[in-house]
């Protein structure tokens, strides 16, 4: 082994070390920190009347509301609403439950995703049952 590569070897080692000691060092703080900045574990959920439904030719978002408040809904929802996903798996399914529900007068219970991928201010719908 060339002494160049020997002096560069050696280098990444000590390297390695330092990155050991900073890690034994700092893993109760990181580990705290990503405990503070970790979503909740419980997605948005409500029971209710669907009270309007929302449907546009630029998105493939159906957003709908009930007549009562989300429990544990995640931040980004401003709406206070759920999306549904229509170029997703079930998501024509959803919608037509929805529909159905909704001129019915049924008593819906809706279980959130917990994220805003669907529609940047209300939360996708992971499940719609029927009361």
């Amino acid at each position: 082994m060339s002494p160049k590569c020997w002096q560069q070897s050696k280098h990444l080692t000590n390297n390695h070390a330092v990155i050991k000691q900073l890690l034994a060092r700092y893993t109760l703080h990181i580990l705290t920190l990503m405990l503070i900045v970790a979503p909740p574990l419980h997605a948005g959920s409500a029971t209710g009347h669907i009270t309007g439904i929302l449907v546009n030719n630029y998105s493939h978002a159906v957003l709908f509301r009930l007549d009562t408040e989300i429990d544990r809904t995640p931040r980004c929802n401003l709406r206070r609403q759920f999306a549904i996903d229509l170029t997703q798996i079930g998501g024509d399914a959803l919608y037509r439950l929805l529909l159905d529900a909704r001129r019915a007068g049924y008593v819906v219970t809706v279980t959130g995703l917990n994220t805003c991928a669907v529609h940047f201010e209300a939360e996708g719908v992971k499940t719609l049952e029927i009361n």
